[in-house]
C-alpha cells in the first residue's frame, strides 16, 4: 500500500515558533522564553540526532514544547510523528490542549484504548501524515501495536517508561497463581542454583530472609538450561493470559 505524507500549506515552517505564531486559532498570544530558547536550540543543534531529551520542570510548558515539535516535523519533514504518554488522561489532556490553545483543532488526534476501537478516519490520517497520533506507552509498546512504522517518536514523562517497558517484558511465575508450572521450573533451575537458593525456591518461606530473597542466573548457567525452560514454558503457557509475553521473550533469551 502507498501512502501520502504531507501536503501543502500557507503557514511559515521557517521554525516551530513562527509555524505557531501563524496558527490563527491558538489561544496562547505566544511562546514563553525559555520555551522558544528550547524550541531554538532543538532546531540548530538536534535535528537530526536520532535521540534527543529535552528537560523542563514541571508547570514549565513542555506539553506545548513536544506538540510543537511533534507538529512541525509532521508539517516540515512530512513524517508520521507519534506522541506518548504514560496514561490514558493524560493522552486525552494533550489533544485537549493542542486543540483548544494551541491551534491544532485538526492535526492532532487520540489513539488510546484497543487498536480495533481507534477511529477509523484517524487512522487513515495518520498513515498520510496528516495528524499527530497522541497514544499511551502501553498502546506502543505492545506485540500488536498499531504504530509500527513511525518517523518520530515524542516521549511525554520519558523517565516514567522504565516501569511500562520492564513490565511488558517481564514474565512473573507465581507459586499461587500457576503452581504446575512453578514447581517445573523451581526443578529445572534447581540445576543451577546453589542448593541453599534452590530450597528457598521449591519450599515455602521460613524467614523473613526468605520471604525477600532475589536472585539472579548468571546467563551462562542460563544456556545450560535454556531448553528445558523453553520447553516448560511453552507446555505451560500455551493457553494462559501469560503467553503473550512469553511468546515476546521466547527468542530474546540471551538479550534478558
Amino acid at each position: 500500500m502507498a501512502f501520502k505524507l504531507g501536503g501543502t500549506s500557507s503557514i511559515s515552517l521557517d521554525s516551530p515558533e513562527r509555524m505557531f505564531l501563524d496558527f490563527s486559532d491558538r489561544a496562547f498570544k505566544g511562546l514563553l522564553t525559555h520555551q522558544g530558547h528550547v524550541l531554538a536550540e532543538y532546531q540548530s543543534k538536534a535535528l537530526s540526532v536520532p535521540n534527543v531529551a529535552i528537560k523542563l520542570p514541571t508547570g514549565s510548558g513542555k506539553t506545548l514544547v513536544g506538540a510543537l515539535i511533534a507538529e512541525w516535523r509532521r508539517r516540515k519533514m512530512q513524517e508520521r510523528v507519534v506522541y506518548v504518554c504514560p496514561t490514558r488522561q493524560l493522552a486525552y489532556q494533550v489533544v485537549e490542549e493542542a486543540r483548544t490553545k494551541y491551534g491544532m483543532a485538526d492535526t492532532i488526534a487520540p489513539f488510546v484504548g484497543r487498536k480495533a476501537d481507534y477511529n477509523p478516519y484517524d487512522k487513515g490520517r495518520f498513515q498520510s501524515g496528516d495528524v499527530v497520533a497522541v497514544t499511551t506507552y502501553g498502546g506502543l509498546f505492545n506485540a500488536k501495536t498499531f504504530f509500527d512504522e513511525p518517523h518520530c517518536l515524542i516521549f511525554d514523562d520519558a523517565h516514567a517508561v522504565e516501569n511500562y517497558m520492564a513490565q511488558h517484558w517481564t514474565l512473573q511465575v507465581e507459586r499461587a497463581g500457576h503452581p504446575t508450572l512453578f514447581s517445573v521450573l523451581a526443578a529445572i533451575l534447581g540445576e543451577v542454583l546453589a542448593p541453599i537458593d534452590a530450597k528457598r525456591l521449591r519450599e515455602a518461606a521460613e524467614t523473613r530472609w526468605d520471604a525477600s530473597w532475589v536472585d539472579m542466573v548468571p546467563r551462562a548457567a542460563v544456556a545450560v538450561i535454556e531448553a528445558q525452560l523453553v520447553a516448560a514454558l511453552d507446555e505451560h503457557l500455551a493457553s494462559d493470559d501469560l503467553r503473550w509475553r512469553w511468546l515476546e521473550l521466547r527468542d530474546h533469551l540471551s538479550a534478558c
